[in-house]
């Protein structure tokens, strides 16, 4: 009896420490463990800043000797390059390339390696070495994971907000990385940074009038933009200001039309009472690049014609009204 005693206490026991050991593991899983889509390489947005804060360099784009504008850059090479936006370096006479780390402030006159509107990416050049940079690797986004928005909003050095990735769209062949984490005027160029820490793309601009509605330029636009730098072995001018905030209505009150890319014929056949009398004769027409129509560089009239020629109507790409460089 003592015996049987014995065994149905060390049972007893058994079950109660079982019993505790997976109440433990409910109530206090293992740090590293994956859970609620966590990864056990996700840094705290504390780490995230301390680690690549420094890689993020305050650009001042001197427009005259009265007028300059803040925006953000992100060093992609231990030699001195800079990836930032190229609506960022338009209508700049010089522009200054400042890395901060700390209380320390290290100026440098950049230059322009590369410039491509259509996405607007560019790539500056400054005369340093052995910098802690960014690689630019093809990171895909993932719609829901979290991200982390580092850049100069406002002139506010090495500013850091949080967010996640709420879509990944395609425009007229332009990708965007749409995001959550808040930016404002002078986050432009600055680094869009996955939980992981990898350099998912730069910020671009967000949609005037909406709630959180910030896009990015995408990893693999940005490793197209760094080969093109790479190649070129001299140096662009800065280029002339392109309408970087696009209204529905220009200054004399007329509705701005999206012209998208492609042939088409313009002007006045020879007879047609419908023409007016500033339209020049019928010719052919090539747009490589979608603009804007704000001013009466053609008439509208000769608008309404190709629009019904072509069945394309004037709806500009990812609400493109309203849209706001940063």
């Amino acid at each position: 009896m003592h015996g049987l005693t014995l065994k149905r206490e060390n049972h007893v026991r058994s079950s109660i420490l079982q019993t505790s050991i997976a109440l433990s593991v409910l109530l206090f899983p293992a740090t590293g463990q994956k859970r609620s889509g966590a990864t056990p390489s996700d840094m705290s947005a504390e780490v995230i800043f301390r680690r690549f804060a420094g890689r993020i360099l305050f650009l001042t784009c001197d427009v005259s000797p009265d007028k300059e504008r803040a925006a953000s850059g992100v060093l992609i090479s231990a030699d001195g390059l800079v990836l930032t936006n190229a609506h960022v370096v338009e209508e700049c006479q010089s522009i200054t390339a400042t890395i901060l780390t700390g209380q320390m402030r290290q100026p440098f006159s950049a230059r322009l390696k590369y410039y491509g509107p259509q996405t607007d990416t560019a790539v500056l050049k400054i005369d340093a070495r052995g910098l802690d940079h960014f690689n630019v690797v093809s990171v895909p986004a993932r719609v829901g994971e979290r991200v982390y928005a580092i850049g100069n909003p406002r002139g506010l050095e090495q500013s850091i907000s949080e967010g996640i990735v709420a879509g990944v769209r395609e425009r007229d062949g332009t990708s965007w990385i749409q995001h959550s984490a808040p930016i404002s005027p002078g986050s432009s160029g600055g680094a869009l940074i996955s939980a992981a820490g990898d350099l998912l793309g730069i910020n671009s601009f967000l949609l005037a009038d909406s709630q959180n509605l910030n896009f990015a330029v995408p990893a693999t636009t940005l490793v197209s933009a760094l080969s093109a730098a790479r190649k070129l072995t001299g140096y662009l001018n800065f280029p002339p200001a392109q309408r970087s905030i696009i209204s529905q209505l220009n200054p004399n009150g007329q509705q701005y039309l999206w012209i998208p890319p492609g042939k088409f014929m313009m002007g006045c056949a020879p007879g047609d009472d419908r023409c007016s009398g500033d339209e020049k004769p019928r010719h052919e027409v090539e747009i490589t690049e979608g603009f804007w129509l704000g001013q009466t560089t053609v008439t509208v009239g000769a608008w309404k014609r190709y629009r019904a020629a072509t069945g394309k109507a004037a709806t500009p790409p990812l609400s493109q009204i309203g849209r706001a460089h940063v």
